[in-house]
């Protein structure tokens, strides 16, 4: 826990490199690297009780430091926090972490289903083609979900050229998240065919 590379004010929950000595299986002796808790024991030890704590463990029993317990109020956990968080663990590895996010390419399909177009593509939703499916649904581009999408097929895509290369792009990210053909007519729809007859024509 001394080594994860926070300062020296930090390191002291963790080692005491004063020469107070502890007793340890009958020996007196000072506390030495090899005592201090790895990242797995302190989550171990700091996981059970939840967040209805205000002080973390921060040695083994013999090491119990009489003063300078890790608060949950200062400013050294919170770096601590930060400097996991930075290095991709979350609540799943330990309570105390914010949960984690799941990116879009992360989410289950039934969960994708329900996202924003917008959020699959990343589009700017003030250009041409995303205001061509704003206006087919209806809807602010923003409300345009992947499950609104599905339901389009060849002929009414056929009708929608600003938005063709759009699309096609959209089908592929979407293939590439675990879609298929069977997912829905959009899925199978020949869009690739409907962009290279486009092309073709100008």
């Amino acid at each position: 826990m001394n080594k994860l590379g926070l300062n020296r004010s930090f390191n002291r929950y963790f080692l005491d490199e004063t020469s107070a000595t502890y007793l340890v299986k009958g020996e007196l002796r000072p506390m030495r690297q090899s005592d201090v808790l790895s990242l797995e024991e302190f989550f171990e030890l700091n996981s059970n009780s939840g967040r209805n704590v205000r002080f973390l463990i921060t040695r083994k029993p013999e090491f119990k430091p009489k003063k300078n317990s890790l608060s949950v109020s200062t400013t050294s956990f919170y770096k601590l926090k930060a400097l996991l968080e930075e290095k991709g663990l979350s609540s799943d590895d330990w309570i105390w972490l914010a949960e984690r996010k799941l990116t879009i390419e992360e989410l289950p399909k039934e969960k994708m289903l329900d996202c924003s177009i917008v959020d699959i593509l990343g589009s700017y939703r003030g250009c041409s083609p995303m205001k061509t499916i704003s206006q087919f649904f209806g809807l602010p581009v923003e409300q345009v979900l992947v499950k609104d999408l599905m339901a389009l097929d060849d002929e009414t895509i056929s009708s929608m050229l600003s938005a063709l290369l759009t699309l096609q792009t959209m089908q592929r990210r979407l293939r590439r998240y675990g879609f298929n053909d069977n997912d829905g007519p959009f899925m199978r729809a020949s869009l690739d065919f409907f962009v290279r007859k486009q092309k073709r024509l100008f």
